[in-house]
C-alpha cells in the first residue's frame, strides 16, 4: 500500500496504521497483525498465537519483543526500559479482564478482524505517540487482551549508542506522564526514593556511621532496599541473558532514565516537541 501525504494532526505511524486497517476493511480477514518493520518472527509462531488466541477467546494478543542487548548501553538500559515497562502497566493487571490496566508493545499485535469492523480505532488515537497502549485501551473495551514477553520474537534493531536510546525513550515519556508536570514530579521523586537514595544513604551512613546507632539503622534499611531492588531485576536480567552483574548498575539506570524523562518535558514546554524519525511531536 503506497500511504497518502500525512494529514495534519496525525502522528506518522498512526497514519500509516489506519489506512491499512482500511485497506484491509474492504476484504474479508479473520484477523489482523500489526507488526514493526525490525521484527523477526520464529517459525510457527503465528499458528500457536491463534491457538492462543482461539482457546481463550482472547480480542488481542501483544507480545514484546526481545530486544538486543548486546552493546554496553543496551546491556545497562534495555532490561531496565522492560523492568519499567511492567511496573507501570503490571502484566497481571492487563491480562484480567476485571481490571482497567490496558497495555500493548507495539512490534507485535494480533487481534480479531472483528474489533475493527464497524470502525477503525485508529482515527480515535491520531494523534498519540504511544500507539500501542492507546491502541490497547480501545480494544480492552471490547474483549479480552493478553500481553506477555517471549523469545520467539526478536528486534534487530540496534542501540549501540546512549542517544539513541534517548531518543527512543524521550519522545513518549512526557506523553506517557499525560503531559502533567505534577505526574512528572511525583515520578521524578519515586524513581529517586526507590532506586537512587537507598544507595546515596548506604555510602553516607557507612562513611559517618562513628557509633551513631540511627545511621546504622539507615545503613541497614538501605542496604535491604538495595537487595530487593537487584533481587526483583534479577530476573529480567536472565530473561535477556546478561550477567547479573549489571544488576549493580540498575541505580545509574534509573538516573538515566530520570533524565531521559526531564528531557521529554524539557523538549515539549521549549523545543516545540520531541523528535522521532525526521518528525517532531
Amino acid at each position: 500500500l503506497n500511504g497518502k501525504k500525512l494529514p495534519s494532526g496525525w502522528v506518522g505511524k498512526t497514519w500509516a496504521l489506519k489506512q491499512g486497517v482500511d485497506l484491509a476493511n474492504m476484504k474479508n480477514f479473520d484477523y489482523y497483525l500489526f507488526l514493526d518493520s525490525d521484527i523477526v518472527l520464529k517459525k510457527d509462531i503465528i499458528d500457536k498465537v491463534i491457538l492462543f488466541l482461539e482457546s481463550k477467546n482472547y480480542l488481542m494478543i501483544s507480545l514484546m519483543a526481545k530486544l538486543n542487548c548486546k552493546y554496553p548501553w543496551e546491556k545497562i538500559l534495555i532490561p531496565a526500559f522492560i523492568y519499567f515497562f511492567q511496573k507501570l502497566y503490571p502484566f497481571n493487571l492487563v491480562n484480567n479482564k476485571n481490571s482497567k490496566m490496558s497495555a500493548a508493545a507495539g512490534g507485535f499485535i494480533f487481534c480479531k478482524a472483528s474489533a475493527f469492523k464497524n470502525e477503525n480505532l485508529y482515527d480515535f488515537i491520531k494523534d498519540k505517540v504511544i500507539d500501542d497502549c492507546n491502541i490497547a485501551k480501545f480494544l480492552k473495551k471490547r474483549g479480552q487482551i493478553w500481553l506477555g514477553l517471549t523469545n520467539e520474537i526478536v528486534s534487530k534493531r540496534n542501540y549501540h549508542q546512549l542517544s539513541s536510546i534517548w531518543k527512543m525513550v524521550s519522545r513518549t515519556a512526557f506523553e506517557q506522564l499525560k503531559y502533567s508536570l505534577l505526574l512528572l514530579i511525583f515520578s521524578l521523586i519515586g524513581l529517586y526514593i526507590l532506586f537512587v537514595s537507598p544507595v546515596i544513604t548506604t555510602f553516607y551512613s557507612l562513611l559517618n556511621f562513628e557509633g551513631n546507632s540511627m545511621l546504622l539503622q539507615t545503613f541497614v534499611i538501605s542496604l535491604l532496599s538495595i537487595f530487593l531492588m537487584i533481587f526483583s531485576f534479577i530476573p529480567t536480567l536472565r530473561f535477556y541473558n546478561i550477567n547479573v552483574f549489571f544488576a549493580f548498575t540498575f541505580p545509574f539506570a534509573a538516573v538515566i532514565y530520570m533524565l531521559m524523562t526531564v528531557t521529554s518535558a524539557v523538549n515539549y514546554f521549549f523545543n516545540s516537541g520531541n523528535i522521532w524519525k525526521g518528525r517532531k511531536y
